[in-house]
């Protein structure tokens, strides 16, 4: 009788030991499953963020390079309306918004290079 009770006593731990096992390894499962679609959301919000602030700094560029173009339109129409009597102030003027229209171009080609490598990104 002990033998046959020992026997059944060894033979319920070992179905103990069995289930506590696959209780783990789907615990653990579900954990590492977790794990992915938090870091998956993350990157995703990161990636919507990266791409907002890249729209947003585009359509700063681009409103940039639109208010240099009004100011060298305006400089070459004051030139234009002086004719040959326009002063040195006048061409100065022309220069610094020739300069500036350059200056935003190019700022904002470096705004598209970085909107185009975030994209890629």
């Amino acid at each position: 009788m002990k033998k046959l009770t020992l026997l059944l006593a060894v033979a319920v731990m070992s179905l103990s030991i069995v289930s506590c096992k696959e209780t783990t390894k789907d615990k653990t499962e579900s954990a590492v499953e977790s794990m992915k679609d938090d870091a998956t959301q993350m990157l995703d919000t990161a990636k919507e963020k990266t791409e907002e602030k890249a729209k947003d700094l585009q359509k700063a560029a681009e409103e940039k390079l639109e208010m240099a173009k009004k100011e060298y339109e305006k400089a070459e129409a004051a030139i234009k309306e002086a004719g040959d009597e326009a002063g040195e102030e006048l061409k100065e003027a022309k220069k610094k918004a020739e300069a500036k229209l350059k200056e935003t171009e190019d700022e904002m080609q470096k705004a598209k290079n970085k909107l185009k490598d975030m994209m890629n990104d």
